[in-house]
């Protein structure tokens, strides 16, 4: 059961926010959702079907605040992925792409590996030369027993950060990485 289904089962007033929000009334639901949200455990919650409501009126900048502020308190993993598509919506590829990592690390700290392969596989698309999507899909790939792809994946890493720091590059031309040094990739 996911958290939003734990409320609506055990706070009636959130359960009536989201049947009035599923029926389509959408000033009912946000000022039912701002009727809620002081309360601790609905907060995050509440933030996240308050950016729903913005998103659905055109609004995506104001969404995109709702969704950060959201994950700040309660991170979800439909929270991510509604920031994700609006930050799409509004031009924020870089975001868009901090935004999937963000998930992926999400996803590992919770111990679901083989979930967060796929969105850093995702990150990587958006931007092949993301440090952190490589560093972090090797980590999750080797835990999930993965190692050739895994260890390519953290070498690319390696060469990824000695370009933009000098110091690590002499450390970094004595690992051997796939028969070849890093700095080869």
């Amino acid at each position: 059961m996911n958290q939003i289904d734990r409320a609506r089962a055990t706070v009636p007033a959130f359960a009536q926010a989201l049947a009035v929000h599923e029926a389509g009334d959408l000033a009912a639901a946000r000022a039912a959702y701002l009727d809620l949200i002081d309360q601790p455990q609905l907060t995050g919650l509440c933030l996240h079907h308050l950016g729903m409501l913005a998103a659905a009126r055109g609004e995506h900048r104001v969404a995109a605040d709702m969704f950060i502020r959201a994950l700040q308190i309660d991170p979800m993993p439909m929270a991510y992925a509604n920031l994700r598509a609006t930050q799409d919506v509004i031009g924020d590829t870089a975001g868009a792409t901090a935004t999937l990592i963000n998930l992926g690390c999400f996803l590992q700290q919770h111990h679901l590996q083989s979930e967060a392969v796929p969105v850093y596989r995702m990150a990587l698309q958006r931007d092949p030369l993301s440090y952190p999507a490589h560093a972090n899909l090797g980590t999750a790939l080797a835990w999930c027993g993965a190692l050739p792809e895994a260890a390519w994946h953290l070498a690319h890493a390696l060469a990824l950060w000695a370009r933009v720091q000098p110091d690590f590059q002499a450390l970094i031309r004595q690992l051997p990485a796939m028969g070849k040094p890093v700095w080869q990739l």
